[in-house]
């Protein structure tokens, strides 16, 4: 059977329920599998693949479900991560993580279906999150504020571009308030759209202070297995010290399986 799958902005293109279901997830996943397996070496393809998740909508079990068919095709998750992906600077709006989850998305395809004919605000950093308010705007009224100047010449009629830098986000009964340095704006939800996500949003559970990873002495996070080295744990910014803190990141990583594995042993 032929599935077509959209690729946009943001990745698959698909709202829960309708496109994007547990069927069309277990699908697209056998389709990567079998390009794993045709492009990679069975020793390459053994190493593992590492599935994440965050916090919308039935998000854990749909990774679940990828790694379910992974499994099925001896592709295996990993039991130890390491973020090593560089950092990008992303100040989130007072309010707006205590909000995720809660009227707060950064995921229109995503999210989108659960405001259907009501009012959405888009808050926007870059001339991408143009696209994800045109499809909003096929379900709802969206009201466009950019947090960043950026071409909007792409936005149809129907969205209404609102003045104002945005200033912070609260919660007002069942709606969401926005406050601007021009007054405050009204919705039902607030869709937030940038180029790049603050570590908290990318990994919720790992804890935080002042924006930066608590690390400890193996750089292990407070998510176990989950470890991180270079740029990501903050300044300096150098490369001598990426090369030195993904050594030890490595390290401790295998010495955190073989504790796992000997413990496993021992319950058998």
């Amino acid at each position: 059977m032929t599935v077509q799958i959209k690729f946009g902005t943001d990745g698959w293109r698909a709202a829960i329920a309708e496109d994007y279901t547990f069927d069309s997830v277990r699908r697209a996943t056998q389709g990567f599998a079998d390009y794993l397996k045709a492009t990679y070496t069975p020793a390459e393809v053994g190493r593992g693949v590492v599935v994440g998740g965050d916090r919308r909508f039935l998000s854990e079990h749909f990774a679940a479900t990828v790694a379910e068919v992974l499994a099925g095709n001896d592709i295996y998750t990993g039991k130890s991560v390491i973020l090593a992906m560089g950092t990008a600077r992303v100040a989130p709006l007072p309010g707006e993580e205590d909000l995720v989850g809660r009227g707060v998305s950064y995921c229109a395809t995503c999210d989108g279906m659960f405001y259907k004919d009501g009012t959405v605000l888009v808050i926007a950093s870059d001339e991408e999150a143009v696209e994800e308010a045109v499809f909003l705007s096929t379900l709802a009224k969206v009201l466009y504020v950019k947090e960043r100047p950026h071409n909007t010449a792409g936005l149809p009629p129907q969205v209404r571009q609102l003045p104002g830098k945005p200033l912070k986000l609260l919660a007002k009964g069942e709606q969401l308030v926005l406050e601007t340095d021009q007054g405050e704006v009204t919705a039902d939800g607030a869709f937030i759209l940038r180029p790049a996500v603050a570590m908290t949003q990318l990994i919720p559970e790992v804890q935080t202070e002042n924006g930066r990873l608590v690390l400890d002495n193996d750089l292990m996070t407070s998510v176990p297995g989950v470890f991180a080295a270079g740029d990501i744990t903050g300044a300096p910014l150098q490369a001598a010290k990426a090369a030195g803190e993904g050594n030890i990141a490595v390290l401790a990583a295998a010495r955190h399986l073989t504790r796992r594995n000997n413990s496993a042993g021992e319950n058998q």
